[in-house]
C-alpha cells in the first residue's frame, strides 16, 4: 500500500504529517508519489479566505490523481460539507481523531487495531496522554524535526477561527516531551523545532512554559532547541530568562497583528504596544542580536488613516528581521465578520502594498546589519553541483560550498560568515 501525504498552514499541520507518516511506515506502507497513490490524506488549513481556497484546490487535485482520499484539518472541520461534495474524497478525519489517523485509514481497507480515545475540549489545561507527535529518527534527514508541544487556544482573535477548529488549549505530557527529545538528541538530530498552536498555553500541573523550556533544554545534549512561535497575550517574561542559553536558537516569530492600541482592542488581542515593546526589550536584553519576525493584518475593519500610519511608524521601530503582511481576511463564526467600517477593495489594497514595500525596507536593513557575522547553518538539502541549500539560526536562507565546509551532506550543521552580497555563506571555523 502507497501513501502520499499533503498539508497546508502551520508548522503544526506539518507535525502532524510527519506523525502520519511514521505510523503508516511502521504498520509496512510505502510513502510513494501523488499519482495512483492507494491513499492521500490532506491536512488543510482555513486561516484566511486564501487559505480556504487552497484547501479545496489541494482537495480537487488529489481526488483526481489518487485511488482513495481522506482530508483533515482546520477547513475540513469547520466546512465538512464542502469538502465532502469534492468527488473521490471518502471520508473527514475529525481534529480530535487525528491522533489515530493511520488506524482508521488502515481500517477503512479491512485492518483491525485498536482506535484510542481522544479528550475533548473538556480537557482544557490538562494533560494529553496520546502522542501526538511521535516523531520517530528512521530515515531522518537529522535536520530539523518539529515537535508538537500543544493543541488548541483560547484567545478567540476577533478575526480567528481557529479555536472553533482547534479547540480549546491541550498540552503534551512533560514526560513524553523529554522522553523524545532525549531519543532525537541520542539520533544525532540537529535541531528541534517547538511548535504549537499557542506555544504559551502549555500547562502542566502548575507548570507552564518557562519550566518546560528549562527542562527540555537540560535533555536535549547537543541538539540545538528553537521555538517557532509565541503569542504576545500568553507570554510570560519568565522565560526570556532562557533566551541567552547557547543552544536555543536566537530567533523567534512573535506574531503583533496591529501596531496601534485602538486595532489591537478591536481586534481583542488583550495587550498594548508597550507591552508588546517591553516583552521585545526583555528578550533582547538576554540575547541582544535575537532575529524576531512578525505578523500584521492591514485592512482589519475600521482602521483609520491614523492607525495605519501608527502602525507603521511602530513596525519600524520593533526592527524586526521580517514582517508577513496579511490583508484583512473576513472569516465566519469570528466578532470581526460583523465589524462595521469594513475597507474598500481599492483602499486595502493601497495600504497592503504600502506596508509590503515599508516591510521589505525593514528586512533589507536587518539583512544588511548581519553581514560578517557568524551564524550556525543547517544542510536542508544534499549538495547538489557543489553546493547546498539550508538555514541559519537567525532564519537566513542561503548556500555553502560543501567540499570547503568539510564534506557535509544533509542535516549537518557549520559555522558561515553572511556575504555583504547575495547568498553564498562562507564556511568558518566557530570564533573566527
Amino acid at each position: 500500500m502507497t501513501f502520499h501525504l499533503v498539508h497546508l498552514g502551520c508548522k503544526v499541520n506539518a507535525a502532524e504529517m510527519e506523525t502520519l507518516s511514521r505510523d503508516l511506515l511502521r504498520c509496512g506502507w510505502a510513502a510513494g508519489p501523488l499519482e495512483g497513490a492507494d491513499v492521500a490524506v490532506v491536512n488543510t488549513c482555513t486561516v484566511t479566505q486564501r487559505a480556504d481556497s487552497k484547501s479545496l484546490y489541494a482537495i480537487r487535485r488529489t481526488a483526481a490523481r489518487a485511488k482513495r482520499v481522506f482530508v483533515t484539518g482546520c477547513f475540513s472541520e469547520l466546512e465538512r460539507e464542502a469538502a465532502l461534495s469534492i468527488p473521490g474524497v471518502a471520508a473527514i478525519i475529525p481534529q480530535s481523531e487525528k491522533a489515530n489517523a493511520a488506524a482508521l485509514i488502515r481500517a477503512s481497507f479491512g485492518a483491525v487495531e485498536k482506535v484510542h480515545d481522544y479528550p475533548g475540549d473538556e480537557a482544557l489545561h490538562e494533560p494529553s496522554p496520546h502522542p501526538w507527535d511521535r516523531e520517530a529518527t528512521e530515515g531522518s534527514s537529522h535536520a530539523r524535526v518539529i515537535l508538537k508541544i500543544q493543541d488548541g487556544c483560547n484567545a478567540f482573535c476577533a478575526y480567528c477561527r481557529i479555536p472553533h477548529a482547534r479547540g480549546l488549549p491541550k498540552s503534551v505530557p512533560s514526560r513524553d516531551l523529554l522522553s523524545r527529545v532525549r531519543e532525537l538528541s541520542g539520533s544525532g538530530v540537529t535541531e528541534c523545532v517547538l511548535t504549537g498552536i499557542n506555544l504559551g498555553l502549555w500547562r502542566e500541573n502548575g507548570s507552564g512554559l518557562e519550566d518546560l523550556l528549562g527542562w527540555i533544554l537540560e535533555a536535549s545534549g547537543p541538539m540545538y532547541i528553537r521555538l517557532s512561535s509565541l503569542e504576545p497575550r500568553s507570554f510570560e517574561k519568565s522565560v526570556s530568562r532562557h533566551f541567552d542559553h547557547p543552544r536555543l536558537v536566537p530567533h523567534l516569530h512573535f506574531p503583533l497583528q496591529g501596531g496601534s492600541d485602538s486595532l489591537l482592542a478591536r481586534m481583542n488581542r488583550r495587550y498594548t504596544t508597550a507591552a508588546y515593546r517591553d516583552f521585545l526589550a526583555a528578550m533582547r536584553e538576554r540575547k541582544p542580536d535575537l532575529s524576531v519576525s512578525t505578523d500584521v493584518i492591514v485592512g482589519f475593519p475600521g482602521e483609520t488613516e491614523a492607525e495605519f500610519e501608527e502602525s507603521l511608524a511602530f513596525y519600524a521601530a520593533c526592527g524586526f528581521s521580517k514582517v508577513h503582511v496579511f490583508p484583512f481576511s473576513p472569516r465566519p463564526k469570528t466578532a470581526a465578520q460583523a465589524m462595521p467600517g469594513r475597507l474598500d477593495a481599492k483602499l486595502l489594497t493601497a495600504r497592503g502594498d504600502r506596508l509590503k514595500a515599508a516591510a521589505a525596507r525593514w528586512e533589507e536593513a536587518y539583512l544588511r546589519s548581519t553581514v560578517g557575522q557568524v551564524q550556525r547553518f543547517v544542510l536542508e538539502t544534499e549538495p547538489i553541483g557543489g553546493f547546498a541549500e539550508g538555514t541559519t539560526d537567525r532564519y537566513l536562507k542561503g548556500r555553502i560550498p560543501v567540499a570547503s565546509a568539510g564534506g557535509l551532506k544533509r542535516g549537518d550543521s557549520a559555522w558561515v560568515r553572511v556575504p555583504a552580497e547575495g547568498d553564498l555563506f562562507e564556511p568558518v571555523t566557530k570564533g573566527a
